[in-house]
């Protein structure tokens, strides 16, 4: 059983639902149900707001693995990816199933470097115009996505992170950092907060396309889905992004109660990294030399976003 001090209030607006404390006692709350995640029906499909699955289009170390994690317990249907990763086929069982069976499909709009046709070929060209074997063919053109924003040094150094452990969920050892040149880290990560920074753009451009916000696509902060302020109103506003109002979560209503559910269900090891004693820290990493370059090619979309240079740095601009 879930015991909690806090009700859950709201004016008429959903938009503006705030978790404020009304009486300071402990309720006795229901069990939590994990739901059984599943494919999508024919007819679901036809009730749910898009007729194809949303991209999850995120820069890699956004939590785009947790995201789904938070999308599939709280509307209890699988979700997939174009990359077919066979280290999430466990955790994410829908992994391969790239079709209107499952509610979002996770993507990226650069492989190694940035690259413009990749965006094209998510958004603009049809099924017909994309060579056989392109993955999740049939799902493109894309009609709708769900951005996941973070902090830049720290979605950086995420992804920077996979690239040199070579999984989802540990940190950086010592003896693996000292395996990388300093150079090589630095080039690295300024080349990802380039690739960050051609992710804001092309939010932009799918605006400039005619997508609609709460429509089309959902922008949402990573850090909002961590704050106790800020994280049911993030996770409802996710919810019923995919769902729409014609089909439920398997939880019922989206309270409080049972949000704190689904944020439970979501809590893997594996989609989540682990900050051990012996992993190296971020300060270790982001020093403040790097730290204002990497802000000197982040700031502006960066600073729109309410993001600063990390522990008090202080660089030009900020």
């Amino acid at each position: 059983m879930l015991d909690s001090s806090a009700l859950w209030c709201s004016n008429n607006d959903a938009s503006n639902m705030v978790m404020i404390t009304c009486v300071r006692q402990t309720v006795e709350l229901p069990e939590c149900k994990k739901p059984e995640r599943r494919v999508v029906t024919e007819d679901e499909r036809r009730a749910l707001p898009h007729a194809k699955p949303p991209l999850l289009l995120t820069f890699p170390g956004s939590g785009n693995t947790w995201f789904r994690m938070l999308i599939e317990m709280g509307t209890g249907f699988l979700t997939s990816s174009i990359y077919n990763d066979t280290a999430l086929k466990d955790v994410l069982r829908g992994e391969f199933q790239c079709d209107n069976s499952v509610i979002v499909i996770k993507g990226h709009s650069h492989v190694k470097e940035i690259d413009e046709e990749i965006f094209s070929n998510l958004f603009m060209k049809t099924a017909e115009e994309l060579p056989l074997k392109t993955n999740c063919r049939m799902q493109r053109p894309f009609k709708a996505f769900i951005g996941v924003i973070r902090d830049p040094f720290h979605a950086a150094l995420a992804e920077a992170t996979r690239r040199i452990t070579k999984n989802h969920f540990t940190g950086i050892t010592p003896e693996e950092l000292d395996a990388v040149s300093p150079t090589e880290l630095e080039e690295m990560l300024l080349n990802l907060a380039s690739i960050w920074v051609q992710y804001m753009r092309d939010y932009n451009h799918l605006i400039e396309l005619g997508f609609e916000f709460g429509q089309d696509f959902l922008l949402i902060k990573f850090e909002d889905m961590l704050s106790p302020l800020f994280r049911y109103e993030s996770l409802s506003r996710l919810i019923q992004f995919v769902l729409g109002p014609n089909i439920n979560s398997p939880h019922g209503p989206l309270t409080k109660q049972t949000m704190d559910c689904i944020f439970q269900f979501s809590e893997d090891q594996r989609v989540h990294r682990t900050h051990a004693a012996s992993v190296v820290s971020a300060d270790e990493i982001l020093r403040p030399a790097l730290v204002c370059k990497i802000w000197k090619i982040v700031h502006h979309y960066a600073g729109n976003f309410g993001y600063r240079p990390p522990f008090g740095i202080l660089c030009s601009g900020t």
